[in-house]
């Protein structure tokens, strides 16, 4: 099973949402990566990626590494799997594989190597 039954979620949501929608409007996507691992005080590299509304977009991963990925916004698929996880504000452990395939719309952050 490459991604993980027990979901990673933020202490405190409605903060954590009310920080994320004041980082969304400067439009700065490093700041959202930061607040993100601060929040689930994991280490790593974090990347921010989204799908244009109405297209899917996929995205390579390491398969060597774990992965910890967080939906701000919609969902994904993994690999070649037809199973969609979503559940915003929530972070997903991702590992051998090497491809996720964002449902149109979506926002989240990558964190590899936590």
């Amino acid at each position: 099973m490459p991604v993980e039954k027990e979901k990673r979620k933020p202490q405190n949501a409605k903060s954590l949402k009310a920080n994320l929608d004041a980082k969304a409007r400067l439009k700065d996507k490093e700041a959202i990566c930061s607040l993100i691992q601060t929040e689930l005080e994991v280490g790593g590299t974090a990347t921010y990626k989204f799908s244009p509304k109405g297209d899917r977009a996929t995205v390579a991963l390491s398969s060597e590494e774990k992965h910890l990925v967080f939906i701000i916004g919609g969902g994904f698929t993994v690999g070649s799997s037809i199973m969609e996880y979503v559940g915003n504000g929530l972070g997903h452990s991702v590992y051998d594989e090497d491809t996720l395939t964002l449902a149109p719309g979506t926002v989240l952050v990558i964190i590899s190597g936590y």
